[in-house]
């Protein structure tokens, strides 16, 4: 499960209720989260992270190959017009889906379940 997701998040995930606020701060970290158990795993005493500075067309390239690879690839851009208008440009290559805040609830909760 991802680091920021959230406790209601997970327990929707998960099918069960929302753990209280107090257990849900306890829960261990780093862990594998199950719906009977957190299992805490063991920290590493260094974490090495492989960072790529690259510019927009070569980025895109990438994510376009992993994608038609079949990998899956998460794609953020911080405006919705930008996230759009890249979404086109993927959507000419690879399975693209658009999600973003100016959906209508109803819509954003049809494509948060196609998503799942």
């Amino acid at each position: 499960m991802s680091a920021t997701l959230g406790e209601t998040a997970l327990a929707i995930l998960m099918d069960r209720d929302r753990k209280p606020i107090d257990q849900a701060v306890a829960a261990p970290y780093p862990s594998i989260r199950r719906s009977t158990c957190d299992r805490q795993l063991p920290g590493a005493s260094e974490r090495i992270t492989d960072v790529l500075i690259d510019g927009f067309e070569q980025t895109a390239s990438r994510a376009r190959a992993a994608a038609a690879e079949g990998q899956c690839v998460l794609w953020l851009r911080s405006t919705v017009s930008d996230a759009a208008a890249d979404f086109q440009n993927f959507e000419a290559h690879v399975d693209t889906m658009l999600h973003h805040s100016r959906y209508a609830v109803e819509d954003r909760t049809w494509l948060d379940e196609k998503l799942l």
